[in-house]
């Protein structure tokens, strides 16, 4: 009910400062508008992870609708535009390599990349690069995020998706739920999230099964 209630002060203060970025402002106010994106972008993010959960305790997992030649890379477009318009100062790569249909829910991939991308550009070293690659492999799509920082300890990632699971360094924001979320709904598509840590990159990598064409 929370959840609900939220999203519709928070959708029109997003359309009010859309407008003002249509606007001339003064300085201090174009500086302090980034900012107000950046917030509305980490709010959306937690009413949609935090409803996704309580729809999936409820009604037993995560559920997933994909269509045959889903829009994945579109998809992964819209959520990384949102990421840079959300972290100007953050560099975001992205790169996508899908010479095949690919059977899924784009929607929910989407949602999954954006919650890794959000872990990113939060834990990323000041100025480096995240990136963001998308391929289909010999029978299998593969996304990757990754991002150079502190490594995460061996023992954080045997527990780092679980629900409300958050690392020791993590800030005050968040609920702990995302990446729990994108490891759902990679297990609801059959396959499953695998993160690596090697020479100061940290690389989360959702991969799915390719079906036969």
């Amino acid at each position: 009910m929370l959840g609900h209630d939220l999203r519709n002060p928070v959708a029109a203060l997003a359309a009010g400062v859309r407008q003002l970025d249509k606007e001339p402002l003064p300085d201090r106010a174009q500086q302090i508008l980034p900012m107000m994106r950046a917030s509305l972008h980490r709010m959306s993010d937690l009413i949609d992870n935090i409803m996704l959960h309580a729809k999936s305790r409820l009604g037993g997992g995560i559920r997933i609708s994909a269509t045959p030649d889903a829009p994945l890379a579109e998809a992964i477009r819209q959520v990384v535009e949102e990421a840079r318009a959300a972290s100007p100062e953050q560099d975001i790569s992205l790169d996508l390599h899908f010479d095949r249909p690919v059977s899924c829910d784009a929607p929910r991939v989407a949602q999954a990349v954006s919650n890794l991308l959000s872990n990113a550009t939060r834990h990323a070293a000041q100025g480096s690069l995240i990136t963001v690659r998308g391929m289909v492999q010999e029978n299998e799509v593969e996304i990757t995020v990754a991002n150079r920082g502190q490594a995460i300890p061996e023992d954080v990632q045997q527990t780092l998706f679980q629900p409300f699971q958050r690392g020791a360094n993590a800030t005050s924001e968040g609920l702990g739920l995302g990446l729990h979320i994108a490891s759902s709904i990679a297990t609801a598509h059959n396959g499953r999230i695998e993160v690596t840590c090697e020479d100061g990159t940290t690389t989360f990598a959702f991969k799915l099964p390719l079906l036969a064409r």
